[in-house]
């Protein structure tokens, strides 16, 4: 595929026809398929806003296309057989780029004298055509209001303890999602803040001030559903942080309020399905799951659980993942399955425009649920660092646990990439990378994953044409060219037809705690920890992978230095 930029007035082409990358772009996939002797091309290219819970884009992210631009598309198509040589080239695509909302500005109402947990209003203002703008807002990545307001004045939240990041998001109200993110510079009270004697005479009773903001926290907890307002919980947590980063409540505690937070909102989850009996005794799928629901409550849990030191594994990594997680799959399911219904509601199938929509919605809610597994991931991590002190000591029943959990996380993260590609066409990819650094700056684990849609679409049955198997290229997907499975015929001929979503998964960091004690104490890896599984594109159930010596799956991994070496 090739674009170039062409004059907006005159039409003519102001630049060089420049191939698209998709090969070093995670954002850019191409999909062939033959039908009746004619190929069909399929360029997708997925949106770039996969920041601030897939609102905002990556400052460092080159973006294809500018805004206020024209653009022409058009494919150009060799195929290679044997000593011939087939090319063509395409009619091109006139596409055009909008603009986005500029010029304006957007506060703190009152900020000077806001103390922790105070309510508080944003105001923006100067904004071009700011009459046909609407407003919302995020705090640490989680929206400050369920819907878009005429008035960002409406747009109120209680002030966090500390540094947070809060965006406005501003839009034109015929664009959805052509949004500008305009990041609001915030100085909120610091702790420092907090504990300053407004007398200089005057001497702070620490203690007193803590027990003051934790009934603060007790009374929203008791009186807000953080499920319906979870800019609120991401403030109150703020607040936990500050005092446990400074020493000002303990570790156990800290735990008990994060605990009681998570519990809040699982408890009035926005996920929640309703089936409803009709009067023919028809069971009818009411759904009010939105994948901007979803993503929001994934958001919020994510942020909630971010300080793994304070989150604990055996009580709210285990809820969440004994519970809440297979919630969160069954919603997504209920999403797509309404989401398609909506579209066609008349008989007819999903239109291309709502499944581009559909699709980039579940690639964020895709992302949101890996970032809330990482962050799972490492409150098990900071508890075998806990326990990795007397290892030998370690209770069979807490490795039990902790080898249960990591297990199900690594599952949950391999199935999450796969629903990334419920609305995908074949040849599509989801990529997700996340990297942990230590105080110093060196990276202390990194964790990669990647997810391929692909069909078994070989016809092993049909004796009139032939199959050269030479020139089968084998389904495979992978993190990279060292790391990656390859499918082997045997799993295309036993599958034939059928299409199928190939996830990969590599991390720095084991969570496994071996049951041989005598192997405890060397935890040295030589290599990545690799996990591969196929899933069946509708039914989103993993398949076994069968091999056999003359049909094995091909699985490279990379190993460390030290192992290369040896």
């Amino acid at each position: 595929w090739q674009y170039r930029r062409t004059d907006n007035a005159s039409g003519d082409a102001s630049s060089p026809w420049v191939k698209l990358n998709t090969t070093t772009s995670g954002r850019v996939s191409v999909s062939i398929k033959k039908e009746n002797q004619q190929y069909l091309v399929t360029l997708t290219i997925t949106s770039a806003r996969t920041a601030n819970s897939g609102n905002c884009i990556h400052e460092n992210d080159e973006m294809i296309f500018a805004e206020g631009q024209t653009y022409e598309l058009r494919v150009s198509f060799v195929i290679l057989k044997g000593q011939y040589v087939m090319d063509s080239v395409s009619d091109h695509l006139s596409i055009a780029t909008n603009t986005l909302p500029s010029d304006g500005i957007c506060i703190v109402q009152n900020m000077v004298n806001l103390q922790p947990l105070d309510q508080y209003n944003l105001e923006c203002a100067n904004w071009r055509d700011q009459d046909e703008l609407e407003f919302n807002a995020l705090i640490n990545n989680v929206k400050m209001s369920r819907e878009y307001v005429s008035d960002a004045r409406s747009i109120a939240g209680y002030a966090p303890l500390g540094e947070v990041s809060i965006v406005v998001l501003v839009k034109q109200k015929q664009f959805p999602t052509a949004i500008s993110c305009h990041p609001i510079t915030t100085e909120f009270k610091s702790i420092a803040d907090v504990l300053q004697p407004t007398d200089n005479d005057t001497e702070v009773d620490t203690v007193a001030v803590v027990n003051e903001f934790i009934q603060k926290i007790m009374h929203l907890s008791n009186t807000t559903a953080y499920a319906q307002e979870p800019d609120v919980a991401v403030s109150v947590v703020s607040v936990v942080e500050e005092f446990y980063a400074n020493n000002l409540t303990t570790k156990e505690d800290a735990a008990i309020i994060i605990d009681a937070v998570v519990q809040n909102i699982v408890g009035g989850s926005v996920l929640d399905i309703v089936i409803e009996v009709g009067a023919d005794a028809t069971n009818n799928i009411t759904w009010s799951v939105y994948g901007d629901g979803i993503v929001t409550e994934l958001a919020t849990i994510a942020e909630i659980t971010s300080n793994e030191g304070i989150v604990s594994a055996e009580t709210t990594t285990k809820q969440l993942v004994d519970t809440y997680l297979p919630e969160v799959f069954e919603a997504i399911d209920v999403f797509v399955v309404g989401s398609v219904a909506q579209s066609g509601a008349n008989g007819s199938t999903i239109s291309a425009a709502d499944q581009y929509i559909l699709q980039q919605q579940l690639n964020t809610i895709a992302t949101q649920s890996q970032d809330l597994i990482r962050n799972l991931e490492l409150t098990l991590q900071a508890t075998l660092e806990a326990v990795t002190k007397n290892i030998q000591a370690v209770s069979e029943e807490l490795i039990s646990l902790l080898n249960d959990l990591a297990v199900n996380l690594i599952d949950f993260a391999t199935k999450a990439a796969s629903k990334a590609l419920a609305a995908s066409n074949i040849g599509e990819s989801y990529n997700y990378e996340s990297t942990q650094y230590n105080a110093d700056g060196s990276v202390k684990s990194q964790k990669r994953l990647s997810s391929t849609k692909f069909k078994s679409d070989l016809n092993f049955n049909d004796s009139s044409s032939e199959i050269v198997f030479d020139e089968i290229e084998l389904p495979s997907c992978g993190v990279s060219d060292t790391q990656r499975i390859t499918v082997p015929l045997s799993f295309m001929q036993q599958q034939q037809d059928r299409t199928f979503d190939c996830t990969f998964m590599s991390s720095t960091q084991s969570n496994f705690i071996s049951k041989n004690t005598t192997q405890r104490e060397n935890r040295t890896q030589e290599s990545e920890v690799v996990t591969a599984t196929m899933y069946d594109a509708i039914s989103s159930v993993s398949i076994l992978l069968q091999v056999d010596n003359c049909f094995p799956y091909l699985l490279t991994m990379e190993l460390s230095p030290a192992a290369a070496a040896s």
